[in-house]
């Protein structure tokens, strides 16, 4: 009931946005279980039209909304999190980079990562969490 009450005060385009992030991260958690990461890029391309309701917003709106859908998304993991982010800045005219990398847990177990970065920035993780991978692909599309 808690969250019905938050989404119901909040202003009418971050609601929509939430809204859009739920459709967006459910859509690429199922694309990437019956496609491929391939054929998920493509589709974050940027194209030639914006979203005018979310031109307004900053970026860490879109991290908030992407975060809060993908905890009602089942296996929303990070690279789902970061295609669904690429893509609403790319459709808000925001640039942004999907960068994965590859580690070792202490352990010594392979691990990887995605993550959103937008002028420099990582989106969805801190700096922290991120600085132990090392970058093994950026997918970087410029919004048009």
């Amino acid at each position: 009931m808690n969250t019905l009450r938050t989404l119901a005060r909040l202003p009418r385009n971050e609601r929509a946005l939430f809204f859009r992030a739920l459709l967006v991260v459910a859509f690429m958690r199922i694309g990437l279980w019956v496609s491929s990461f391939q054929r998920m890029q493509e589709i974050t391309k940027p194209k030639s039209w914006t979203k005018p309701e979310f031109a307004d917003l900053p970026v860490l709106r879109f991290v908030w909304a992407v975060s809060a859908a993908s905890r009602r998304v089942p296996a929303a993991t990070c690279l789902t999190q970061s295609l669904a982010l690429h893509y609403l800045l790319n459709r808000a005219g925001y640039d942004s980079q999907i960068r994965i990398g590859v580690g070792k847990e202490s352990d010594s177990t392979f691990c990887a990562h995605a993550w959103v970065e937008h002028e420099g920035e990582p989106l969805l993780s801190t700096v922290q969490e991120v600085e132990h991978y090392v970058g093994v692909l950026v997918v970087e599309n410029k919004s048009a």
